[in-house]
């Protein structure tokens, strides 16, 4: 029987344009990923001002340039095994500036939370 688990990143959003990527090997105890949800400190910008891209592996889960408000709730992508691929997680988000918000004093920190089955 899977257990479920997840396994979360963070990039910290310190000026308004800002553009962050991450790139993580994922511990060998992530055999198959399913879900994918994106949260931050401030879902207001995260909402309107971010894009997205996701890789996990030698798949594309999100497509770049893609709004992140259309992942802050779990979206389930189907089960991808990564026993024999590369293990590699691969985030991108950029703060695309609007005119209707305003950026915050200290910034602001968006988590990608993956689903996994151990």
């Amino acid at each position: 029987m899977d257990i479920i688990k997840q396994i979360s990143f963070e990039i910290n959003i310190p000026t308004s344009g800002f553009s962050g990527a991450i790139e993580k090997e994922l511990p060998t105890e992530v055999r198959k990923a399913f879900a994918v949800a994106i949260s931050s400190t401030n879902g207001d910008l995260l909402h309107y001002r971010g894009k997205v891209r996701l890789n996990l592996g030698n798949t594309n889960i999100i497509n770049d340039g893609e709004d992140a408000k259309n992942y802050m709730d779990k979206f389930d992508f189907g089960n991808l095994d990564l026993n024999t691929t590369d293990r590699r997680l691969r985030f991108s988000y950029y703060d695309m500036p609007t005119p209707n918000t305003v950026f915050p004093s200290g910034g602001y920190t968006v988590k990608v939370v993956i689903h996994y089955k151990q």
